[in-house]
């Protein structure tokens, strides 16, 4: 039978180990948005651990009417009260003082940098009045505390840069009227007035209610040709496949989108600020690719997404021109990758490492872009001495090239290209010329279908070909990282889950790191 001092030892154990367990089950719920397995498994061994360990301290009271039993009793109660009291004073403290302390994968709690940097901006559209924010709210709706908090920050953020966002809540039934005028349908939308001109957005989260403010703000309009009629992804379309999502976002970066036919068109047109090919599926026309020389020439601007497996006659002209080889029979295989819904494993790989450009600022190891399938490209050559080529996105060093897409198409891992050697493979890179006292500039993509519906508000993707279209057009003071939108497409992960598995062996190490200390400290303490 275990002697006084083994239960002497387990219960002087089990309350650190038990207070161990739920603080790091707590973060975790803190750290990844929902409980999952290792912050359930965290809570249930701590609460076991912390019962188990009272029910021994109760084991060696022989009687609570002894003063002895008295005293001890009261001095844990005691200790547990002090520990409630200071927590909650901490909290209290922080709170007040506006300190924060932020787990979450996605940085929930804390603005992004473009929200932040519209709140600078608006003090200069002063002489347009403030923008109000019209929560409209139903008792019974949980979504709306969420929502609140959202437009406190703003508020707050807003008065630190001189208050140009004033804030009000009105309860459905007592606000027809206003219901009527901004269009609502349902509990937690939110009505946005400014300059005379309003809107209504009806899912509200940073990300949407930043682009809509960044719509209503007076700005000239840069104008973008997106080319059409070899196959390119469909600009305004909503399905998965189409382009709606970048077609907004850009709008609400201050561009103007206009598409133009290929085929039709001698010359790009004067006002382009840029051109983008979104995925062309076929050969241009030579008279085409002819106009596009002669716009590069001249100093012009051209962000081309491309797939692998497609030929299209660009690749010619990009090698000659801007210095790019990009291989149409090649793909990208990373056999770490897992598989996207629809496609099989190895094609879609996660990007965490980046080239020092503009394009990629504030992105590190922990800010990841995720693609569908991708071809590489090369920066082989500098066409004209001076020019200047920079990689931008690097896949995993397991990476490797395969010549065998028919495979990949059949829902096959691609086996290696003889001579082809696992490696980081570049799948965008960047080009800077002087040509005709103006500079040109180049962005290539070896896929499409990380800007697509499907997959832009994934991780990074909509930062990475934004801040491509703004550094084309000359516009990187625009360049900045967007609030966070991850969409479920992985399999058998989600982008959500893997970086969730991340931070959860994150936490496991220190929190195995402390349990073993306090097993040393209680040992010690019981020799």
């Amino acid at each position: 039978m275990p002697s006084s001092h083994t239960f002497s030892y387990l219960r002087s154990a089990l309350l650190p180990i038990g207070l161990i367990a739920i603080i790091f089950g707590i973060g975790a719920r803190y750290a990844t948005g929902d409980l999952g397995v290792f912050g359930g498994i965290n809570l249930a061994i701590g609460g076991a651990a912390l019962l188990l360990s009272f029910g021994l301290a109760l084991r060696n009271f022989h009687g609570f009417g002894a003063s002895a039993a008295r005293a001890v009793l009261l001095r844990r109660v005691g200790v547990l009260l002090i520990t409630i009291f200071c927590a909650v004073s901490l909290e209290r403290g922080m709170a007040r003082l506006a300190w924060q302390w932020d787990w979450t994968i996605d940085q929930r709690f804390h603005l992004a940098p473009a929200t932040l940097k519209l709140l600078e901006e608006l003090p200069d559209y002063s002489y347009l009045g403030s923008v109000q924010l019209t929560l409209f709210s139903h008792p019974d709706d949980p979504r709306v505390r969420t929502t609140r908090l959202l437009l406190e920050t703003l508020k707050q953020k807003s008065l630190e840069e001189g208050g140009q966002i004033q804030v009000r809540e009105l309860m459905m039934d007592r606000a027809a009227e206003e219901i009527e005028r901004f269009e609502v349908t349902s509990s937690n939308s939110v009505g946005i007035e400014w300059g005379g001109y309003q809107t209504t957005v009806q899912r509200p989260n940073e990300g949407n209610l930043l682009e809509a403010i960044q719509l209503l703000i007076p700005r000239e309009r840069r104008v973008l040709y997106i080319a059409q009629g070899e196959g390119e992804g469909t600009p305004r379309s909503t399905e998965p496949s189409g382009y709606s999502g970048l077609w907004g976002a850009l709008e609400a970066e201050g561009y103007e989108l206009r598409g133009f036919a290929t085929a039709s068109f001698a010359e790009i047109p004067s006002d382009a600020r840029a051109v983008l090919l979104l995925g062309p599926r076929r050969n241009f026309e030579s008279h085409s690719l002819a106009a596009l020389e002669s716009y590069l020439a001249q100093g012009g601007r051209l962000l081309a997404l491309l797939e692998p497996g497609t030929e299209t006659g660009l690749e010619e002209l990009l090698l000659r021109v801007a210095g790019f080889h990009s291989p149409s029979d090649r793909i990208v295989i990373d056999p770490l990758a897992a598989a996207l819904e629809g496609q099989p494993k190895g094609l879609a790989p996660l990007i965490n490492a980046y080239g020092d450009h503009p394009i990629t600022a504030g992105l590190s190891a922990r800010t990841m872009t995720l693609f569908a399938s991708a071809r590489p490209v090369y920066a082989q050559r500098l066409p004209v001495q001076g020019d200047r080529l920079f990689p931008l996105l690097y896949t995993s060093p397991n990476t490797y090239l395969s010549e065998d897409l028919q495979r990949a198409r059949r829902g096959g891992l691609p086996e290696a290209s003889a001579g082809e050697p696992p490696e980081r493979q570049v799948i965008g890179a960047a080009g800077e010329y002087q040509r005709n006292e103006k500079r040109a500039r180049v962005v290539v993509f070896g896929d499409a279908d990380f800007a697509s519906n499907r997959f832009i508000r994934s991780l990074y993707n909509l930062d990475i070909i934004v801040n491509a279209v703004h550094w084309v057009a000359e516009r990187e003071v625009e360049i900045t990282l967007r609030p966070k939108r991850i969409n479920p497409y992985q399999e058998p992960l989600t982008p959500q889950d893997s970086l969730r598995l991340f931070y959860t062996v994150g936490l496991l190490l220190p929190e195995l790191l402390l349990v073993a200390a306090a097993i040393t400290w209680t040992k010690s303490r019981n020799a």
